[in-house]
Protein backbone atom coordinates (compact mmCIF):
# COMPACT_ATOMS: atom_id res chain seq x y z
CA UNK A 1 0.00 0.00 0.00
CA UNK A 2 1.13 3.47 -1.13
CA UNK A 3 2.14 5.64 2.05
CA UNK A 4 -0.41 8.10 1.49
CA UNK A 5 1.82 11.00 3.76
CA UNK A 6 4.93 10.06 1.12
CA UNK A 7 3.93 8.63 -2.31
CA UNK A 8 6.65 9.19 -3.93
CA UNK A 9 10.35 7.53 -3.55
CA UNK A 10 12.37 10.01 -5.84
CA UNK A 11 15.64 8.50 -3.94
CA UNK A 12 18.72 8.92 -6.33
CA UNK A 13 16.95 11.32 -8.26
CA UNK A 14 17.93 14.77 -9.04
CA UNK A 15 15.95 17.58 -9.58
CA UNK A 16 15.56 21.34 -10.90
CA UNK A 17 12.92 23.56 -9.35
CA UNK A 18 13.34 26.96 -11.13
CA UNK A 19 11.64 29.73 -9.14
CA UNK A 20 12.43 27.86 -5.60
CA UNK A 21 13.65 30.20 -2.82
CA UNK A 22 9.80 31.21 -2.35
CA UNK A 23 6.15 30.76 -2.82
CA UNK A 24 4.82 27.65 -4.53
CA UNK A 25 8.43 26.79 -5.68
CA UNK A 26 10.00 26.36 -2.89
CA UNK A 27 7.05 24.37 -1.67
CA UNK A 28 7.23 22.57 -4.58
CA UNK A 29 11.34 21.68 -3.63
CA UNK A 30 10.34 20.67 -0.38
CA UNK A 31 8.14 17.67 -1.62
CA UNK A 32 10.60 16.76 -4.12
CA UNK A 33 13.11 16.72 -1.24
CA UNK A 34 11.04 14.67 1.31
CA UNK A 35 10.44 12.13 -1.52
CA UNK A 36 14.20 11.67 -1.49
CA UNK A 37 14.99 13.63 -4.77
CA UNK A 38 18.33 15.77 -4.50
CA UNK A 39 16.95 19.20 -5.63
CA UNK A 40 18.33 21.87 -7.49
CA UNK A 41 17.22 25.38 -6.34
CA UNK A 42 17.25 27.69 -9.27
CA UNK A 43 16.39 31.27 -8.97
CA UNK A 44 18.13 35.07 -8.90
CA UNK A 45 18.47 35.93 -5.07
CA UNK A 46 20.95 33.72 -3.67
CA UNK A 47 20.62 34.53 0.19
CA UNK A 48 17.09 33.44 -0.66
CA UNK A 49 18.11 30.42 -2.48
CA UNK A 50 20.21 29.70 0.67
CA UNK A 51 17.80 30.08 3.17
CA UNK A 52 15.28 28.20 0.67
CA UNK A 53 18.15 25.26 0.95
CA UNK A 54 17.74 25.58 4.67
CA UNK A 55 13.77 24.97 4.61
CA UNK A 56 14.01 21.98 2.19
CA UNK A 57 16.47 20.34 4.95
CA UNK A 58 14.28 21.27 7.57
CA UNK A 59 11.77 19.39 6.11
CA UNK A 60 14.05 16.28 5.30
CA UNK A 61 15.68 16.80 2.36
CA UNK A 62 18.47 17.65 0.64
CA UNK A 63 19.35 21.22 -1.34
CA UNK A 64 21.65 23.18 -3.13
CA UNK A 65 21.18 26.50 -4.62
CA UNK A 66 21.72 27.14 -8.53
CA UNK A 67 21.56 31.00 -8.65
CA UNK A 68 20.33 31.70 -12.63
CA UNK A 69 18.14 34.24 -13.96
CA UNK A 70 15.36 31.72 -15.99
CA UNK A 71 14.71 34.73 -18.90
CA UNK A 72 18.33 34.50 -19.86
CA UNK A 73 19.18 31.35 -21.95
CA UNK A 74 22.51 31.62 -21.26
CA UNK A 75 22.28 31.56 -18.31
CA UNK A 76 20.20 28.45 -17.29
CA UNK A 77 22.36 26.27 -20.15
CA UNK A 78 25.51 27.15 -18.03
CA UNK A 79 23.88 26.53 -14.59
CA UNK A 80 22.55 23.09 -15.84
CA UNK A 81 25.88 22.39 -17.62
CA UNK A 82 27.75 22.46 -14.32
Amino acid sequence: MTDPVQPFNLSGLTALVAGASRGLGLEIAKSLGQGGALVYLGGRDLPALDAACDAVAAAGGRARPLPFDITDEGAVLAAVDD
